[in-house]
């Protein structure tokens, strides 16, 4: 039976391999671009022959009509804000900025429901106030424009908003700088 399989696999132009989540295991071997589906606990990579569109570097972190508000809303803000206030109807869906693992994904006082992402290289984005519990959970790694949650306003916020944070490494919680993300958000959005 496994011959056969094999056999039906190749005749088909599959290439089986074992499903590890979050991993592609063997695509970087094959001959032609692949693009995956999950099957079971089995990944199948299923040969095109087109090249597949690159995943993005980076994206908008708010999946819907947005604004951005006033200065009070931004970076500092007169009051020492460490992030900027994206305002968006409750429910609109958020998704990861950058690619990367979950460090956090909890629920606490001024934060709310809020998760955590860390770069390759050690900077972190931070989403707060999200409307649920975060469907990614700590260890997770997310892709760019993976969701993470949906607009809330848990937590310490008035309305409905994403409160969006990028820090230097080490990290949120670890002893890095938060930093203006106004720079980023709007190149961002400017690629979309």
């Amino acid at each position: 039976m496994q011959r056969r399989t094999a056999g039906l696999a190749t005749a088909l132009g599959l290439l089986a391999v074992p499903h590890f989540p979050g991993t592609l295991e063997g695509a970087a071997e094959a001959s032609v671009p692949v693009r995956a589906s999950t099957e079971g606990r089995i990944r199948l990579l299923v040969a095109s022959g087109r090249p597949e569109a690159p995943a993005p570097v980076s994206v908008f972190p708010v999946r819907g009509r947005h604004e951005l508000g006033s200065a009070i809303n931004g970076f500092g803000g007169g009051r020492g804000h460490e992030g900027q206030d994206i305002f968006a109807a409750c429910g609109t869906r958020v998704v990861a900025a950058r690619a990367g693992r979950v460090v956090e994904a909890a629920t606490a006082g001024n934060e709310g429901n809020y998760a955590v992402v860390e770069d390759a290289d050690g900077r972190q984005q931070a989403y707060l106030h999200l409307l649920g519990p975060s469907p990614a959970r700590k260890g997770d790694r997310v892709g760019a424009g993976e969701r993470i949650g949906k607009v809330g306003a848990t937590g310490n916020a008035d309305g409905c908003h994403l409160h969006f944070e990028l820090w230097t490494a080490p990290g949120r919680f670890t002893g890095g700088r938060a930093m203006n993300p106004r720079p980023a958000l709007d190149r961002w959005a400017s690629e979309a």
